[in-house]
């Protein structure tokens, strides 16, 4: 049964991610057609400077309430304490270093854009307990409503207030309102409450143990995605970090968050089967094909498409930022192949290898950016070093992977190779079809037909291909039958 709850929990928490993920894309549309690449710079930056704030939130205690066995009720008390004391600790880092981020950024309005948006912190921290447990219970249905109904709050009220000609602040006001509306239907969705007992330490240390690598991670994480936007706006400037954004916000919705959903249903389901090698290899590799049968093809549409879809969604004043969506598009192969190890690794209890990962891939990243960014192609050689960044980290993820844990690489390489090359031929078509533009298409139509092409190639390709592993997956939403 819980292989077939993590099948329909998958397939739950996917549809809600294309909703939200589309509505955020309809935002970032329409700010950035509103705004400009100086204004979508300022927005660039204050979604930075919370994401960077935000590596503390709850400190790792979400996955040790996933992680633990015991599901103790003071356990859960002592979480949502520290977890409350935590959002509301960066709020206040948050408006007091606000005043320092203008001299960064020269733009008066990033100040008071920053003290309001913190204000999400605490919002999140109040429903961060509600969402591991349904998460740990496989209760995907209220974590899709919560984040669903956000996003169209968020997406109304941004709309709304950019019609109204309230420009940055509609983005502020959207986010803000989106967090609260799902915070609510967390809690409605959950039947724990905070019980009238005391927080002790040696509950709090007990979480902390464990949570101490997630946040580590965390950080390392954070910072080896957003070092290329903090070199950016550090040395190339504003209009440069808006290009940058706009054509990184595409993958970034596309690829990292599939794969968030993805971690938000293998760690559950990893760690309901960590204590036997064989069922959790098994999880793995099926987590494996399916991480890869979904973001290879985005992936590397992305990459086909490059040069018509900036342009044709964003504007000509937004093509430069092409050949970055290109190469950011590429870099969805090798992260899509090595995801699953991290919630490999959390999962059996050895979170501190997530950290040491991201050390590792930091210290060969971030000299790439730095001399990429001093090179005459600005952004563009920016995206090179960050795709070359993701190639190492996803290398030194399986082979460390292998050493600990004797899962081999030709595990991943084996259960990702057949979606891999679909994709490929699906992008190769793609491209061809845009390129020739056999019927004199305008932009729109030839993109959208472009778009059409290649989810029915592919889909069809890789059921002719691999039909064992899409039966399987249909068969464990569609039946009882027990995988595990």
């Amino acid at each position: 049964m819980k292989s077939r709850h993590a099948a329909i929990g998958f397939s739950v928490s996917l549809g809600s991610f294309v909703t939200s993920r589309l509505l955020s894309l309809a935002v970032t549309v329409v700010l950035a057609r509103t705004l400009g690449p100086t204004g979508m710079g300022l927005v660039a930056f204050a979604m930075l400077a919370v994401e960077v704030v935000d590596v503390l939130r709850d400190f790792g205690l979400r996955e040790t309430l996933i992680y633990d066995r015991t599901a103790d009720p003071k356990l859960r008390t002592s979480a949502f304490a520290v977890i409350v004391a935590v959002g509301l600790f960066q709020a206040t880092v948050l408006v007091l270093v606000a005043p320092l981020a203008q001299g960064l950024l020269e733009d008066p309005a990033v100040t008071p854009v920053l003290m309001v948006l913190a204000l999400l912190f605490p919002i999140n921290s109040f429903s961060a307990v509600q969402e591991a447990i349904l998460q740990r219970e496989f209760r995907f249905g209220w974590i899709a409503a919560g984040e669903t109904l956000g996003a169209l709050a968020k997406t109304l009220v941004a709309f709304v207030l950019v019609f109204w000609g309230f420009g940055v602040w509609s983005l502020v006001a959207a986010i803000l309102i989106g967090a609260l509306v799902k915070a609510i239907v967390l809690w409605v969705g959950s039947d724990w409450r905070p019980a009238a007992v005391r927080p002790t330490l040696e509950k709090c240390l007990e979480l902390l143990r464990y949570g101490r690598h997630i946040v580590i991670s965390s950080i390392m994480s954070t910072v080896h995605m957003r070092v290329d936007q903090m070199v950016i706006v550090s040395m190339l400037g504003e209009p440069a970090l808006g290009l940058y954004f706009v054509a990184s916000r595409i993958p970034d919705i596309a690829i990292r968050g599939v794969s968030s959903v993805i971690t938000k249903v293998a760690f559950p389901a990893f760690s309901s089967v960590a204590q036997d090698i064989e069922k959790i290899t098994a999880a793995y590799r099926a987590t494996v094909f399916f991480t890869m049968a979904l973001i290879a093809p985005v992936s590397l549409g992305l990459a086909a498409t490059a040069w018509h879809l900036i342009p044709g969604v964003f504007g000509e004043e937004w093509r430069d930022a092409s050949p970055v969506l290109f190469l950011l598009g590429l870099a969805g192969v090798p992260v899509a192949l090595s995801w699953p190890v991290g919630d490999f690794f959390k999962a059996t209890g050895k979170p501190k290898y997530l950290w040491m990962l991201m050390v590792a891939e930091f210290v060969v990243t971030f000299p790439l950016i730095l001399i990429a960014a001093f090179s005459p192609y600005g952004i563009v050689a920016v995206a090179g070093a960050m795709l070359i960044g993701d190639v190492f980290a996803s290398g030194a993820r399986l082979y460390l992977l292998a050493r600990v844990e004797g899962v081999g690489v030709g595990v991943a390489l084996q259960a990702g190779q057949r979606p891999l090359l679909c994709a490929i031929a699906m992008a190769l078509a793609v491209y061809a079809w845009l390129d020739a533009n056999p019927l004199g298409l305008g932009l729109g139509w030839l993109l959208t037909w472009g778009i059409l092409i290649g989810v029915a190639f592919y889909s069809l390709l890789l059921a002719a291909v691999d039909r064992k592993n899409l039966a399987i997956w249909y068969r464990r939403i569609a039946s009882e039958e027990q995988l595990d």
